[in-house]
Order: C-alpha cells, then sequence, then structure tokens
C-alpha cells in the first residue's frame, strides 16, 4: 500500500486511533525479513511509501546554478574576492554532490502530506512510522496483478486465512 493507499489508511487509522469509541482499525502486514512478531513490527509498517509528490530535480539544479553564476558575475563586478570565493566554494560543494556515474539528477520533494489529528506534532507523513499491528511471518505468491483471474486462488486463501487470524485478537 503506498502513496494514495497510505495516505487513506493512514488517515482513517490516525482519527480511529484519536476516537477509539466509534471505530478500530488495525494494520496487517506480511513478508519483511520473517523472525519473531516483537521485531517485525520494529521494522515494518502497515503502508509501503506514504504519499506526496515529487518534483524532477535538474529544474532545481538548473535555478539553483543559475542564480549561483549570477551571483558569482556581481562578486566579479564588485571586486568582492571574499564573497566570490564563497559562491565558487558552493558551486563546487554542489557539482560534488551528483556522483560521476548518475546520468539524471535527483528528485526532491514537491508536497508533502501532513495529518492534522497530529495537530502540534505534525511531521511529513514520510516521516511518521506506525507499527503494523499484527504480523503474518510469510510470503504469498500469485495474489497481485491487475487481472484477478490470474491470481493463484490456493494462496489467496491461504492468506485470507491467515490474515483473518488479527481479527479474532482484536
Amino acid at each position: 500500500c503506498g502513496s494514495s493507499c497510505t495516505t487513506g489508511t493512514m488517515t482513517s487509522y490516525l482519527i480511529a486511533k484519536k476516537n477509539p469509541k466509534h471505530r478500530e482499525i488495525k494494520y496487517v502486514t506480511f513478508g519483511g525479513t520473517g523472525g519473531a512478531a516483537h521485531e517485525a513490527k520494529q521494522k515494518l509498517a502497515g503502508y509501503s511509501f506514504p504519499g506526496g509528490n515529487v518534483k524532477d530535480g535538474s529544474k532545481v539544479a538548473k535555478k539553483t546554478f543559475a542564480w549561483a553564476l549570477f551571483l558569482l558575475m556581481m562578486t566579479s563586478l564588485g571586486g568582492l574576492d571574499h564573497e566570490q570565493k564563497k559562491v565558487m566554494d558552493f558551486l563546487s560543494a554542489l557539482a560534488n554532490e551528483v556522483p560521476d556515474w548518475v546520468d539524471a539528477l535527483p528528485w526532491f520533494t514537491q508536497s508533502q502530506i501532513f495529518q492534522k489529528v497530529l495537530q502540534q506534532r505534525n511531521v511529513p507523513d514520510e516521516y511518521l512510522f506506525i507499527q503494523t499491528d499484527f504480523y503474518l511471518p510469510q510470503w504469498y505468491y500469485g495474489v497481485t496483478g491487475d487481472n484477478a483471474s490470474n491470481w493463484d486462488l490456493t494462496e489467496l486463501n491461504r492468506m485470507h486465512s491467515d490474515a483473518s487470524q488479527a481479527f479474532e485478537k482484536f
């Protein structure tokens, strides 16, 4: 579950935690590296990645380089050698951030999602970690894809049977 799915489930989950009399929502997670449930719960969340948008890093980098070159020109024209060195150091450091083997610049976070229910403790969703409530220490194969008629029904029944145990415990 990622992006839009995470936004919906995390919002519902946090609202339910704030108002437990109205609804109870739990995360069920499977897979991971296996092992004991208490170990898995420290590493696995009920979602893959939170929502938000990214922006092409080359657009950000071009504007940053253009602004730095403008500053370099202005410090040069103004005879501000000490300031010119600062701009050169900045440009050098910026260029060094991009590894030689990369054929494109990284993308940057453009918009983030915040959970209003957290109020003052609010941080972007990407910095939240909500432990799974119930962990299934297995992998289920052949139960995903766009065409459900191609799914492995035996495996799907096993997954549903295992997951139903989570609801008995709550």
